[in-house]
């Protein structure tokens, strides 16, 4: 029989999963955050916390910022951002404290969250209505016109207030319903489960996401999918059949009608980038100003009322030549480390890890998942899920 304890560190573990993936539609996500760190506190009562080699790095990296901020036009701005980063860390950290396998327990509430997003973007293009009774009990008057607006145009959002959200979490869907095909037994399901999220995928008008989706797809089949050679040729001539199928399904639906639309808009424009660009030799610009020690962490959108949409350019005018190389170096190792895990233990874990570093660094080149918790949350998860341990004796059972 299943002690209290187990159901209440279940329920920690769900409402980190809660803070990150809902919270923001209900709450200002800043404070549930804090509010989930105390609560997890006063739970978990952590006597010592065994420093391991992933807090270390991101020990160094936290110092770097505060130093940053010392220097930045706007200290609050800045330090605003710090504390949103330790946060996400610290949420995710102290589950290593718990007895559960929060591994495990943990994907599966993350599974379920973003089969919800999923399926809430397909009812927003199907019966709009519905999504825009629930959130009008939430959201103010300028999120819903500009979710109104948005769907207007051919990009559905779901219960998110931004399609760039939406399509964020829908690719965590893609990538985690994809990858459950190779490692569950009902693997019809999962395959219908992909479709579904890039059906979603299609409605959030996120070309970005779709290309990054799709790459990979094709990476996880050249290096990740187990079994021989010629079992992998058959897995490859399915999908391109499915694919085929599922093209033909989109269409009859009107969803790729849709997606086309709004590309075709953009070239019409001349401005493939949809205005990226002019953002990102401003923020060139910004750099020049002070080159070494940089602006400030989270202060491009205080220059520009929005952020570059480019988060190595944005990060190099914030934080200085210095700066920019030490979070770079900090990618690049966290990515390097959770290869050679990979390379000694082919689990579930270190793939999902390597996949939602590589979603979040690819968005990076376009977006701004560096300056969200509901992205940054999902970089964060990805390291520790190949990097951390946790401690309890009985954790890993």
């Amino acid at each position: 029989m299943k002690s209290r304890k187990y159901y209440i560190e279940n329920f920690l573990i769900f409402l980190n999963v809660f803070s990150i993936m809902f919270s923001f539609i209900f709450f200002n996500q800043f404070y549930f955050l804090i509010f989930t760190l105390l609560l997890s506190i006063l739970i978990v009562r952590p006597k010592v916390i065994k420093i391991q080699p992933v807090d270390k790095k991101i020990f160094f990296l936290i110092f770097v910022f505060m130093i940053n901020s010392f220097f930045s036009f706007s200290p609050t701005n800045s330090l605003k951002y710090v504390i949103m980063f330790i946060l996400c860390c610290l949420n995710i950290r102290i589950l290593f404290e718990l007895n559960v396998n929060w591994k495990s327990k943990l994907l599966n509430y993350l599974w379920f969250a973003v089969f919800i997003h999923s399926l809430c973007v397909v009812i927003h293009f199907i019966k709009p209505n519905i999504i825009y009774s629930f959130l009008e009990r939430f959201y103010d008057s300028n999120n819903m016109m500009l979710i109104k607006n948005l769907a207007n145009l051919g990009s559905y959002a779901g219960i998110c207030n931004q399609t760039g959200l939406a399509g964020f979490i829908v690719s965590i869907f893609i990538i985690m319903s994809f990858i459950k095909i190779d490692f569950s037994n009902k693997k019809i399901m999962y395959i219908l489960f992909t479709f579904l999220g890039f059906a979603a995928l299609f409605l959030t008008g996120k070309r970005g996401f779709v290309v990054f989706d799709i790459l990979m797809i094709f990476l996880y089949f050249l290096f990740f999918q187990n079994g021989n050679i010629s079992k992998k040729i058959i897995y490859f001539m399915l999908l391109i059949m499915l694919a085929f199928l599922g093209v033909y399904i989109l269409s009859s639906m009107g969803i790729l009608k849709s997606f086309l639309n709004k590309l075709i808009v953009l070239q019409n424009s001349n401005d493939l980038s949809n205005g990226r660009d002019v953002l990102w030799s401003k923020t060139i610009d910004v750099f020049r100003t002070k080159p070494f020690l940089g602006n400030g962490i989270n202060t491009i959108d205080l220059l520009f009322g929005d952020c570059t949409h480019n988060i190595y350019i944005q990060l190099l005018a914030e934080l200085g030549i210095l700066g920019y190389w030490v979070v770079v170096f900090w990618f690049i190792g966290n990515l390097i480390d959770s290869i050679k895990n990979y390379l000694s233990n082919k689990n579930v874990y270190n793939i999902l890890s390597l996949f939602f570093q590589f979603l979040f660094l690819l968005y990076g080149l376009t977006g701004n998942p560096f300056y969200s918790s509901s992205f940054l949350w999902i970089y964060l998860l990805g390291i520790f899920l190949s990097e951390g341990r946790s401690v309890r004796k009985n954790a890993e059972r």
